[in-house]
């Protein structure tokens, strides 16, 4: 498991991420300032690392392990 994913699951059991009725899921900032918006359909995240990166990020593993 990589630092994103060890990340990921930490914000699925301390923060509770939760899907809104578009399907679409809010996840709360680790940090605790703020949320993301998660399409883990499409693999996309509104927070800066995906945005930049591309890759899978810790929002994005958090809906994974919800």
């Amino acid at each position: 498991m990589d630092n994103r994913e060890q990340r990921g699951v930490e914000i699925a059991t301390t923060k509770k991420p939760h899907r809104r009725g578009d399907g679409l899921w809010i996840v709360p900032s680790q940090r605790g300032v703020g949320s993301y918006v998660v399409d883990f359909a499409h693999t996309l995240c509104s927070c800066p690392d995906h945005e930049e990166r591309g890759g899978v990020c810790k929002h994005l593993w958090s809906v994974q392990h919800t």
